[in-house]
């Protein structure tokens, strides 16, 4: 009997501290989109570091502006990167999601800004002057 009571008391608690994690884990998402960060399907805001083989990629993308679909595929064949054609678009449009790709149009991309300074592309130390005429307003506009 006494042991029933006991096995009641702890279904009880793991209970509980199942609707606390769920809990916690809300709290860190709108933290997280707060800050302004989106989190990934999992949770997670951890920016993943890009791998050299997609970097070079990024990079070359950045070197033209406008890359045909095949070209990337053309140059990543030649560099040796041993890439299927389903993984590069599909890698792709994860890049054109988050930011780091413009898609021109269907199979046409070009690099933005963010994917400039992820990639260390000449681009991104670009900086935007604008001058303002009025003393107020900031002096200058970084994009």
């Amino acid at each position: 009997m006494a042991n029933d009571v006991f096995e009641d008391m702890i279904r009880e608690r793991e209970q509980r501290m199942e609707l606390l994690k769920a809990e916690i884990k809300v709290l860190r998402e709108a933290q997280s989109l707060s800050q302004g960060s989106k989190p990934s399907k999992t949770g997670s805001t951890r920016e993943r570091a890009l791998k050299p083989m997609w970097a070079d990629i990024l990079y070359r993308i950045g070197n033209t502006s406008e890359n045909k679909l095949d070209d990337i595929q053309t140059y990543a064949d030649l560099r040796g990167y041993k890439i299927n054609p389903h993984t590069m678009r599909g890698q792709l449009a994860v890049y054109v999601k988050s930011g780091l790709l413009n898609r021109i149009s269907p199979g046409v991309f070009s690099l933005t800004m963010a994917g400039a300074e992820k990639c260390g592309h000449p681009s991104a130390s670009a900086i935007k002057t604008i001058e303002y005429p009025l003393p107020f307003l900031p002096k200058t506009l970084h994009g």
